[in-house]
């Protein structure tokens, strides 16, 4: 079984991959922010929604792991029914729903998810980390964050620049 990572290890490595997916956007022209391709078939745009619908909704589960709570049937239902339980599908429905979203305001959403998450998990208490979650498939929730996610889309981003 995986060990968890202790909260101040995460909260570092979740910022770091943030700060590098920022650094590599403030290198895109903004004529190209909104050109496809940047990651498959999405823009630069489309990834900054997609990380923010995930720091979202993660400081969501953060928080009200802080507050013993957890989702209700009705949120578990629809989910289930939209397929959400499944990565690539949540993925492209999401990306399906902020497509048309404005860059400022996409910009300024990826900016506040990513603080939100990073506060809500600040306040969650450390030996909560150590715990699963309802979402976490019987795992610690200190093992199930992947630290490098933004990190990877900044190389995708990267690369698709590079060969421009």
């Amino acid at each position: 079984m995986e060990q968890p990572i202790p909260k101040a290890v995460l909260i570092a490595a979740l910022g770091a991959s943030h700060a590098a997916l920022e650094s590599v956007v403030s290198q895109v022209p903004l004529e190209r922010i909104t050109e496809p391709g940047a990651c498959g078939s999405w823009s630069v745009k489309d990834v900054l929604a997609h990380v923010a619908v995930e720091n979202d909704w993660l400081a969501l589960q953060l928080e009200r792991r802080t507050r013993g709570e957890v989702p209700g049937p009705e949120e578990l239902q629809r989910n289930q029914e939209l397929g959400l339980d499944d990565n690539e599908t949540r993925n492209a429905y999401y990306a399906h729903q902020h497509r048309d979203l404005d860059l400022a305001y996409v910009r300024d959403w990826d900016r506040r998810a990513n603080e939100r998450m990073l506060v809500a998990l600040a306040e969650l208490p450390e030996s909560r980390l150590q715990e699963p979650d309802w979402w976490t498939y019987g795992r610690a929730l200190g093992s199930v964050f992947d630290i490098d996610h933004d990190r990877e889309h900044a190389q995708d981003i990267q690369r698709w620049l590079g060969q421009s």
